[in-house]
């Protein structure tokens, strides 16, 4: 549904309110200005933004404590370019740009506290737009900077997605029925003790993980950390949306490779591993990437189902992507385990990807598995050949 909700629509909202505001108050721009006059209030216009940008995050913060959360971290504008400094212990990152976000540890308020949280930053806005009138200003200039802040508001307030893939303020309250029913069959689904055998237990936790329902999140987060039953959800039917949004695509993609990091796993599930991880990449939303799942991650869990599926040949053009990137050190090191394994499986010398883990971190996952891999995995490197090649071999169609 998110799919639908293009960002233009944040942009038509902001333009009906800022232009049918001038026509309908009859606010005339002057039609003859100087360059400098033009230049001042483009200026003008750009603070106005600005302060609004400024008003809607620390509505959003108040609001935060006022319902007792508390509040993380405040950003304005871009990291990118920014400086950081503190306000009795919260950090607040102030950058260019007219974005902005807050980070609290309200995850576990009451829908109607989660609500106000939601509306605090846009009716910051609409407060501040009347202060705009009493700027030392022509009376066109200030009506328009109001207008501006104005529109703003009523801009975040439409359901939609912004340019960089985030959800506005209106997206989220319009969300608020679907999460109250979603917190609702998450409970009614964890109120049975085996509830991992329930039909649709997988798509109810990932509904809920979509939805931001608490107790969805802390199931999949202990599920992860419980490889028997994690094996029993993940390898249940999964009925999965044909235009996911960005956090089903990445709690696939988690539980995927989980269940891959599993040694010995039975060849069907790698086989079901492999699908969908594949599904995750055919779905990854190009035009607004989830900084979660890059696509070079992704391709290095599918290069792991590819060796638990015995298809060492595929898994080093598959992690070139990842080598190429910047990585974190226990991520690299896990790559180049998983390269170690498939060379080693290849009859090819993986000593060197395996020694390059080794000094990046020798704790990262599948670092351990590909040191007892190259000393006589699968039995040994000659015998994991001759069943890749023979399981080809049963795979390929008669002629």
């Amino acid at each position: 549904m998110l799919a639908l909700l293009d960002p233009g629509w944040t942009l038509l909202a902001f333009l009906a309110v800022f232009y049918g505001g001038q026509w309908l108050l009859g606010i005339h721009i002057p039609s003859h200005q100087s360059i400098l006059a033009e230049v001042s209030y483009a200026a003008l216009l750009l603070a106005a933004f600005a302060a609004g940008t400024v008003f809607h995050e620390f509505g959003h913060a108040l609001a935060v404590r006022l319902v007792g959360a508390r509040v993380l971290r405040i950003v304005l504008g871009s990291k990118r370019v920014s400086v950081t400094f503190s306000v009795r212990d919260v950090p607040i990152t102030v950058g260019l740009g007219l974005g902005g976000s807050v980070s609290h540890d309200g995850d576990r308020l009451s829908p109607l506290r989660r609500m106000a949280v939601l509306a605090a930053g846009p009716a910051a806005n609409v407060l501040v737009a009347p202060v705009c009138l009493w700027l030392p200003l022509p009376h066109w200039e200030t009506s328009l900077l109001a207008l501006a802040v104005l529109a703003s508001a009523l801009e975040d307030l439409a359901p939609s997605h912004t340019a960089d893939g985030n959800t506005t303020d209106g997206y989220k309250l319009w969300q608020t029925p679907a999460r109250l029913r979603a917190g609702t069959e998450v409970r009614a689904l964890l109120a049975d003790p085996y509830w991992w055998d329930r039909p649709g237990a997988a798509e109810i936790l990932i509904n809920g993980f979509r939805l931001d329902v608490p107790e969805a999140d802390d199931c999949l987060r202990e599920l992860c950390k419980q490889p028997e039953i994690l094996l029993r959800v993940f390898t249940k039917p999964w009925t999965l949306p044909a235009e996911p949004e960005a956090d089903v695509t990445h709690i696939v993609h988690v539980l995927s490779w989980k269940v891959l990091l599993l040694e010995d796993l039975p060849a069907e599930t790698a086989d079901l591993a492999a699908s969908r991880m594949e599904w995750v990449i055919d779905h990854l939303d190009t035009e607004h990437p989830d900084s979660r799942t890059p696509l070079h991650t992704i391709r290095f869990g599918l290069a792991l189902a590819r060796l638990r599926q015995r298809m060492p040949r595929e898994v080093q053009g598959l992690c070139a992507d990842a080598l190429a990137a910047e990585l974190d050190a226990d991520d690299r090191a896990s790559v180049l385990a998983i390269v170690a394994m498939a060379r080693h499986a290849l009859l090819l010398s993986g000593r060197q990807q395996l020694d390059d883990a080794l000094a990046l971190d020798p704790n990262a996952a599948l670092v351990s598995e590909a040191v007892r891999f190259l000393d006589g995995g699968w039995d040994t490197a000659l015998a994991a050949h001759d069943q890749t090649v023979h399981r080809r071999q049963q795979q390929a169609p008669a002629a």
